[in-house]
């Protein structure tokens, strides 16, 4: 019969359950060389040799990757491994060597596993962690971001685009710290006004409140091949982040209002924000508060019973898809900016702006044709409009110059061209050894000709 858990905790063991139920206790063999215990969703590597624990075959092998030769791997927190190794691993610092009692319902249960763990078996691990890699939370996962969780926060929601946060941050590279302080606030998505990466923003949005984690940060989101001299960070350098969210605002979802009255309220407020940040060159952060105006009033059949409100609603989005399209052509993303633009435009297809903006974004991609033609519709519509003109005589002006050098282009190809017909004809031509010979042929050809002709 399988050790019944009635005993007092083996002398060294400690309890690590979450629920402080005996159901997983540890004792350190060999302390950890780094100060970091692996987080939920972080790739680990180990190696273990898995005993029963009590009854007759106490003591007894049933598994051991030393055996084998090579680390188990598995991810941490997703259910992959045994509940006590989901909790007692997730305390280990890297190199740590630790053993592990763990009971049934921890284990293998009233199932057991095969015949080498019978039903309702307490188990005995010995673990060693070699390494973790922490959770790639990159937009392409390509490991540009990894998330490694210190301690885990608390609920399930997560920072917005928009919401001010508290954050204490430490900065380091190569082992030194270039960065530490404590209670910043700052609106999600302005990280450039408190001087920290595009890869600390991304960061922020996957952490809970009260959550202390490590992100390491490659170029691409963090300072790329420019650096940062302010912090003395040279070009191409991986950064890492200790975070810790003390605070952050809890946007209202569109969802939690109850009447369109709450959500013209929210969509004006966010939009005035928007403006504001417009209005002092922060075009990035005022495209979020443009983007989080309309989630408020996206869903058309909450509008639909007054007709004021729909109308209301169609100035609103009108205004708020050509703002955004000025934003994103400010921050000269011309395709962002086209995509906007056609939003305001299949409200209504007589928006002045909407299609000068398209002409601005055409010129921006080079696109002078689309460019030409969207200046032309504005004229349409405002036949006074100097800006337009300008702008398609500017056009003009490129087209002209864009053909002539089109058209000098296929001159000097076509000059390549017959160059080299040429000088493969050359080469083709027939070689005659002698001189006499070859008058003496020439002269037989035409005697031969005056004989047939005769």
């Amino acid at each position: 019969r399988s050790f019944e858990f009635v005993m007092s905790i083996p002398e060294g063991f400690i309890d690590i359950s979450e629920k402080q139920d005996g159901g997983v206790l540890k004792k350190i063999i060999k302390e950890g060389t780094a100060n970091e215990k692996p987080g939920v969703g972080t790739e680990v590597s180990v190696h273990y040799v898995g005993t029963i624990f009590g009854g007759d075959r106490d003591g007894e092998k049933f598994d051991s990757s030393r055996d084998r030769g090579e680390y188990f791997k598995f991810t941490l927190g997703e259910g992959q491994v045994i509940k006590a190794w989901d909790e007692g691993v997730a305390t280990m610092n890297t190199g740590e060597l630790s053993e592990f009692i763990c009971k049934p319902d921890y284990a293998y249960g009233s199932q057991g596993s095969g015949e080498k763990i019978p039903p309702n078996s307490t188990l005995k691990f010995e673990v060693e962690l070699f390494k973790s890699k922490g959770k790639d939370i990159s937009p392409d996962k390509d490991e540009s971001i990894t998330h490694n969780i210190l301690i885990n926060g608390s609920g399930h929601e997560n920072p917005k685009d928009c919401a001010t946060v508290t954050v204490n941050i430490e900065g380091t590279y190569e082992d030194a710290v270039f960065d530490k302080r404590e209670n910043i606030s700052w609106e999600l998505g302005d990280e450039d006004s408190v001087l920290l990466p595009e890869g600390v923003y991304l960061a922020i949005q996957k952490m809970k409140k009260g959550e202390e984690a490590v992100f390491e940060i490659k170029p691409k989101y963090a300072w790329g091949m420019k650096g940062n001299s302010e912090f003395k960070i040279p070009g191409g350098a991986t950064v890492t982040y200790k975070l810790q969210l003390k605070e952050f605002e809890k946007l209202k979802e569109s969802w939690s209002l109850d009447s369109t009255a709450e959500k013209f309220e929210y969509t004006e407020t966010y939009k005035k924000k928007g403006t504001e940040k417009l209005q002092a060159g922060k075009f990035k952060l005022s495209e979020k508060f443009y983007t989080q105006a309309l989630s408020y009033i996206s869903y058309e059949e909450d509008f639909k019973k007054e007709a004021e409100d729909e109308k209301r609603r169609k100035a609103l989005k009108i205004a708020l898809h050509q703002n955004s399209a000025l934003c994103h052509l400010k921050m000269e993303n011309p395709e962002k900016t086209i995509s906007e633009c056609d939003e305001a435009l299949k409200l209504s297809s007589t928006l002045d702006k909407s299609h000068f903006r398209r002409g601005q974004a055409y010129m921006l991609k080079k696109d002078f044709d689309e460019a030409e033609v969207c200046f032309r519709q504005v004229l349409e519509i405002d036949p006074s409009n100097k800006a337009a003109q300008s702008n398609l005589q500017k056009c003009k002006v490129m087209l002209r110059e864009a053909r002539q050098k089109e058209k000098q282009m296929y001159k000097n190809i076509f000059e390549k061209l017959s160059k080299r017909a040429e000088a493969e004809a050359e080469k083709e031509k027939p070689e005659v050894e002698g001189g006499d010979n070859q008058n003496g042929a020439a002269m037989e050809t035409e005697d031969n000709e005056e004989a047939v002709t005769a």
